[in-house]
């Protein structure tokens, strides 16, 4: 079934979310992936006889003559088995990739909620990591040096401060990279969970989270403990949706590294990735295009925390945000991203830390984006209960290029929808106060707001709730629709 905005997707459906035509539209050939798929046998054919793993999808997406999609129902997915490191998937041309279904034995197997059905790629091949280690190295402690001596001496053998001045934060991140036993656990994890070598535009990864990836071997096997992709033939995948959190590298890029590759990155939220440099992402000789992301709490002891660029790079970061990277030098400007001779940096509508001016572009702040809570409950950062949506009373709301063009049913990182009021925000979320009321349940809050809504014929949130016959207005032929939703069986 192929998911738009004309296709019914109901108020009991609401985060569902939709995929856009240009992804789907060429779409001839549909796998399913299900950890939980209960029956015989596993060939992709149907929620309930899904592949149980991605590979396996990946595997038989073989013939490219052909268009695939594959959709993937919540639940942790991995590269490979132990012991091997080296496995990752790899994206492929003609493949588009979709995360966060309900799957095999929902009342409706093709809901799409990334919260409720939140689908993992997951380093952690044992399933042994340990988010909350014990011994003191991994995070500041305020002493000199750690608990556990082996683990001192590599941090200080980078850093001397950590043995004879205070183990700050720094410390603990190169802890992270360099003490994978008592930090974390993660000597055994994949290297790189994802690949995006020769993958063209066709190639979509949309609704994942990605953790745990330890790129800690011998170059290239040292970067992009996430996603790493070099050149061999085009390489200009996109991902979208997608979470990088929990990443490690030995050498340059936590959560990623492009290499003569020009990865595309939409709605992506990078969090608590750790490496020696580019604590969230590493270019090099590349033309990667960052629109709608957050990049927040990465961490590199070197430099940039956030982004590094080198010669040749041509970046484009559009509506994204970059706040409270941190490296060597503090959590200025150049801990966010740096700005290299040779590089061609475009830089717009985004909010960047310490915000110089020399960096360029237009519309750009640094304002404190007021996220909801980064830490989360347990006061962890780089824990799902993290929360970097804005703030109602964020100043990064209606802060986006004013020309950006709304599409029928764009979403943001919830799957909520973009453009809420005349004008997009920065980030990876969309502030929802202006939205229709959308918590799966149809009650007479939906039907107030879809009596706002009769008329609409531009404001987005309504069409994608309420347009069930997909003409492009709230009318009263749409209303049979809603009552049959709104009266018949929940």
């Amino acid at each position: 079934m192929r998911l738009t905005c004309g296709f019914w997707i109901g108020l009991a459906a609401v985060v569902a979310g939709v995929f856009s035509d240009d992804d789907a539209a060429c779409a001839q050939t549909v796998f399913y992936v299900d950890v939980d798929a209960d029956a015989e046998p596993h060939d992709g054919s149907t929620w309930c006889h899904a592949f149980l793993d991605l590979q396996q999808a990946l595997t038989a997406a073989s013939n490219s003559q052909l268009k695939y999609e594959i959709r993937v129902a919540g639940g942790t997915y991995k590269a490979g088995a132990p012991p091997s490191t080296l496995q990752s998937f790899r994206l492929k041309s003609g493949v588009a990739v979709y995360g966060g279904f309900a799957g095999c034995g929902a009342a409706d197997s093709d809901e799409r909620n990334l919260i409720l059905y939140e689908t993992v790629l997951s380093g952690d091949l044992l399933d042994d990591d340990d988010p909350t280690p014990s011994s003191n190295c991994c995070s500041a402690n305020g002493t000199q040096t750690c608990d556990v001596s082996d683990c001192a001496t590599a941090v200080c053998a980078e850093r001397l401060s950590c043995c004879n001045s205070e183990w700050d934060e720094l410390c603990g991140a190169a802890a992270r990279v360099l003490c994978c036993g008592p930090c974390g656990n993660r000597c055994d994890n994949t290297k790189q969970i994802l690949r995006g070598d020769s993958a063209d535009g066709t190639a979509v990864l949309d609704g994942f989270t990605i953790t745990g990836g330890n790129a800690n071997g011998p170059n290239p096997r040292d970067r992009g403990g996430g996603y790493y992709s070099t050149f061999i033939a085009p390489s200009r995948p996109v991902i979208r949706n997608c979470v990088f959190r929990g990443n490690a590298a030995l050498a340059k890029g936590g959560a990623m590294a492009n290499e003569r590759s020009d990865v595309q990155l939409i709605n992506c939220l990078f969090v608590d990735n750790v490496s020696k440099e580019a604590g969230a992402i590493y270019n090099s000789t590349s033309a990667p295009r960052l629109e709608n992301c957050t990049a927040s709490e990465n961490v590199a002891y070197v430099k940039q925390g956030g982004i590094e660029n080198n010669i040749d790079d041509s970046p484009a970061i559009i509506n994204s945000i970059l706040w409270r990277n941190q490296d060597a030098s503090g959590m200025g400007e150049s801990a966010q991203i740096n700005f290299t001779i040779g590089t061609t940096l475009t830089l717009n509508y985004s909010c960047v830390q310490g915000l110089t001016g020399d960096l360029g572009g237009v519309g750009n702040v640094s304002d404190d984006p007021l996220f909801v809570d980064p830490d989360g409950v347990d006061g962890l950062v780089g824990t799902s209960d993290d929360d970097f949506r804005l703030n109602p009373a964020s100043p990064l709301i209606d802060r986006g290029d004013p020309l950006h063009p709304p599409s029928p049913c764009e979403t943001d990182l919830d799957l909520e929808s973009r453009v809420e009021a005349g004008r997009i925000d920065l980030g990876s979320f969309e502030d929802g106060s202006a939205a229709p009321p959308q918590d799966a349940n149809l009650d007479l809050g939906d039907f107030a707001s879809f009596q706002q809504c009769i008329g609409a014929a531009s404001l987005i949130p309504c069409l994608c709730a309420h347009d069930a016959d997909g003409n492009g207005v709230v009318e009263v032929s749409d209303l049979a629709g809603f009552i049959a939703a709104f009266t018949g069986p929940s």
